[in-house]
């Protein structure tokens, strides 16, 4: 293909490498080894296709000795602020998104609307690696 060719300087090749890659699911952990993709293949372009946000809000509720939430089939009970915020970035790297609160704060989230807004609010809030509907080119060298 003619537009992915660029003329040769001296020592480098005339070929221009792209590294293409979709359906991370909100996974921070994803999106980490696909931005080092860059530098680890030496690779001109990054492609990030579709299906780049996650699909599960994952409550975490405050109680009298901490914090509580169901994960992957555990329970975490009287969590510290530093257990919780593990949790949470255990959570992302999973593709989900940790939503933390009251308890009666989550139950209003069986409401369907109140459910997809706070959906919108924990995608948002990730910054700008989350949230894109479409595809995302990133030129790997402009860094």
């Amino acid at each position: 293909m003619a537009f992915l060719r660029r003329r040769s300087r001296a020592g480098e090749s005339a070929e221009t490498k792209i590294f293409f890659t979709t359906d991370i699911h909100g996974s921070d952990r994803c999106l980490r080894k696909f931005i080092n993709a860059s530098s680890f293949y030496g690779v001109d372009y990054l492609i990030l296709g579709g299906d780049i946000t996650g699909k599960t809000l994952v409550p975490i509720w405050r109680n009298g000795s901490g914090w509580t939430a169901d994960y992957n089939d555990h329970h975490y009970e009287a969590m510290t602020e530093r257990e919780r915020s593990e949790l949470e970035q255990r959570i992302r790297d999973n593709g989900q998104y940790p939503v933390a609160g009251e308890l009666d704060e989550l139950r209003a989230l069986e409401n369907e609307d109140l459910r997809h807004e706070a959906f919108v609010r924990a995608v948002h809030r990730r910054g700008p690696s989350a949230g894109h509907g479409g595809p995302l080119l990133h030129h790997a060298r402009q860094r």
